[in-house]
């Protein structure tokens, strides 16, 4: 996961559980008020990464390739 999504996933773990949920409805809206915020750059970003990283797996035949990253 990139640094831009972990960042963000805080940032948002932070708000959905700044108070106590009181029922899973009430935390399933939590969530989606988080989700709606996420703006369409953060989404190109963490795509593009995950492309990325995809292709250099490709490329490395499904081999150890973190260290290429």
């Amino acid at each position: 996961m990139g640094k831009l999504v972990k960042m963000y996933s805080n940032a948002f773990k932070n708000v959905i559980y700044q108070e106590i949920p009181t029922t899973p409805k009430n935390m399933g809206q939590r969530i989606t008020a988080v989700c709606a915020e996420i703006n369409s750059e953060t989404i190109r970003c963490a795509r593009d990464s995950t492309i990325q990283k995809l292709q250099v797996c490709i490329d490395a035949n499904g081999q150890h390739f973190k260290h290429l990253l």
